[in-house]
């Protein structure tokens, strides 16, 4: 084989090293965002139930439970990873109202 072939074979194989490099980088971050999105997904999910609960005064009991966590700040730090402060504030508004309204009368 010839010194030009050689040099043009590790060329290539240098080359196809790091491409397989590249590529597996990439589909590792990839997957890392992917989960990522599916975690911020969920908790917006989660939060949009417990609105939409307390709107309609259903499961209260679960409603109130909920109210508990979502006050907590280490909850809202690990569990309500991408959703926006403000919709947790107006869940928890909307959960104690709900609340304070399911709770009897003393009157």
């Amino acid at each position: 084989m010839s010194i030009d072939t050689e040099n043009v074979l590790a060329e290539l194989g240098s080359k196809i090293n790091r491409l397989q490099t590249l590529e597996y980088e990439t589909e590792k971050r990839a997957k890392q965002r992917i989960d990522g999105f599916s975690v911020a997904r969920h908790n917006l999910e989660w939060i949009r139930k417990l609105i939409k609960f307390a709107e309609s005064g259903k499961k209260l009991a679960w409603v109130e439970g909920s109210l508990d966590d979502i006050q907590n700040p280490d909850f809202q730090a690990d569990e309500l990873e991408g959703v926006p402060q403000h919709v947790i504030e107006h869940a928890i508004s909307i959960a104690k109202q709900a609340v304070a309204n399911s709770a009897p009368s003393l009157v």
